[in-house]
């Protein structure tokens, strides 16, 4: 097993160079530093949409669910979450 990295991540060295995936409302973002998916509640039981924001989740070379790691999770939301929005805007607000 490769250990975990435990320096802090340069979020803009990591995020210059990414591969990005939009299929509907799912967006996968990936690069060789982590592999992250996200997807709109809206595909979520009734129950479970007002508890989440979006589903999906990350693998990466940081701890899991550690301050690293969770900042690009932050980055990887908000990127999916503005990709989602410029497709929503293009596509359903022409009138």
């Amino acid at each position: 097993m490769i250990p975990y990295l435990t320096e802090p991540p340069d979020l803009n060295k990591i995020f210059k160079r990414f591969n990005c995936f939009v299929d509907g409302n799912t967006v996968a973002i990936d690069n060789e530093h982590f592999n992250f998916t996200y997807n709109t509640v809206d595909i979520l039981k009734e129950e479970y949409k007002d508890k989440y924001r979006y589903f999906g989740g990350i693998q990466s070379n940081y701890e899991p669910d550690s301050e690293y790691e969770n900042l690009i999770t932050n980055k990887c939301v908000t990127i999916a979450e503005y990709l989602l929005g410029v497709i929503y805007e293009q596509n359903y607000r022409k009138s």
